[in-house]
């Protein structure tokens, strides 16, 4: 009898044990049983680009104040340049694991995404809202680190948020180099943010694509701007030569059209502050959220590998479906989405989600749609893919 009472307390002992380590695991390590999935509820609404900083200033600042206890408003860097304060936001309890949120990384087509993350921060703080019992358990388990609009300087400076060529075209399909506002447009300061990451910085080429077939087969390999043709007249003046008629021209960089990675990984103000937030707060997960072009119709979603990766790109198609099904009267439903293994794609390049997957260990995602179909549908699944994602970054960080 004792040795059975001594083998019935042991078990009651190891059982109140393995019961105790269940209770007290980290809640971003028990998988998809944590979070309750997104209400299927109409999300869409309509946005207006912000007329000045002091506006979206203003913005944060209701935003704090109306939530004294759960939302934190930070700076403590500017723009390169000095011209705008950076801004960071928390949202809940910032000892808890965090989900980071970025957006307006690139700022021509793409400042909506910071209506797009303000729309989100102010939904979860809503006590009222229509997912309003999501909302509730993340932040019991969770926080949000956000920094809404990462490239200020593009996103207020670029008239109507486009940066425009001065050039006439010399190549086909100019337009398409001129695709991203950078930090600081004054010559070779205009870094593309989304390649200033230290993630194989060093292999990647600040133009990602070979002139060769441009200008008379001579490969000039990959140059840190776009390559503009000159040539010298006989008074040593060098002269545009758009069509490289003139023989032994020479090359230029044009310094409004390039896709320039930086100096060095982290070499801008705004890419430090992604990268010193990680070194801030328990981050497991990260989304940068972009946008395609406004003439658009496609949508595309950048997954880096992990866990649970092909769980997520069910959801994504799924998601499409649900927001077409809600928008049934829009004149354009929202197409299937082409899913792209950041891994596989671009080289690996340095983009923020492969930085954040591969060197910071944590999932990554980023779901992206051209704006050229009704504004309460797009809206309506970027709302449904922040949460949807959001179920999806509850696990714990990527192997």
């Amino acid at each position: 009898m004792r040795m059975k009472a001594r083998i019935s307390i042991a078990a009651i002992v190891m059982l109140i044990a393995i019961a105790t380590a269940w209770l007290v695991r980290s809640p971003a390590s028990q998988g998809f049983d944590l979070l309750p999935f997104p209400r299927d509820v109409q999300m869409g609404f309509t946005l207006e680009k912000y007329p000045n900083f002091d506006q979206y200033l203003a913005d944060l600042e209701a935003l704090r104040d109306a939530n004294r206890e759960m939302f934190g408003m930070y700076t403590d860097r500017t723009t390169y340049g000095g011209d705008y304060p950076l801004y960071w936001v928390t949202i809940g309890d910032t000892n808890k694991p965090a989900i980071f949120i970025v957006s307006v990384v690139h700022a021509k087509e793409e400042w909506q995404g910071a209506h797009l993350t303000m729309a989100f921060l102010r939904k979860i703080l809503d006590p009222q809202d229509n997912q309003r019992d999501f909302n509730s358990v993340f932040l019991e388990n969770f926080c949000v680190v956000a920094i809404p609009m990462v490239n200020i300087w593009g996103y207020f400076e670029s008239p109507d948020g486009m940066h425009y060529n001065d050039h006439g075209a010399p190549v086909p399909d100019i337009a398409k180099a001129d695709w991203h506002d950078m930090t600081y447009y004054d010559y070779y300061y205009g870094v593309n943010l989304n390649r200033n990451f230290d993630w194989n910085w060093e292999a990647y080429p600040s133009l990602p694509w070979s002139v060769k077939k441009y200008w008379n087969g001579t490969d000039y390999g990959f140059a840190n701007y776009f390559m503009m043709p000159f040539y010298r007249d006989e008074a040593g003046n060098e002269i545009f030569d758009p069509t490289n008629t003139h023989p032994g021209h020479i090359l230029k960089p044009d310094p409004t059209v390039f896709d320039y990675k930086g100096e060095s990984p982290f070499s801008e103000p705004e890419t430090q502050l992604i990268r010193d937030l990680f070194a801030r707060y328990r981050i497991v997960g990260f989304m940068d959220f972009h946008l395609m072009n406004s003439w658009d119709t496609r949508n595309a979603s950048y997954i880096s590998t992990g866990a649970d990766r092909n769980k997520m790109i069910e959801w994504v198609d799924d998601a499409i479906v649900t927001v077409n099904r809600r928008n049934r009267s829009a004149s354009a439903p929202l197409p299937k989405t082409q899913h792209i293994v950041m891994e596989e794609y671009d080289g690996n390049a340095p983009y923020s989600v492969n930085w954040a997957r591969n060197k910071m260990h944590v999932k990554s995602f980023d779901w992206e749609t051209g704006t050229n179909f009704p504004q309460q549908v797009w809206t309506d699944a970027y709302m449904e893919m922040y949460y949807r994602a959001l179920f999806w970054m509850q696990t714990e960080k990527a192997p």
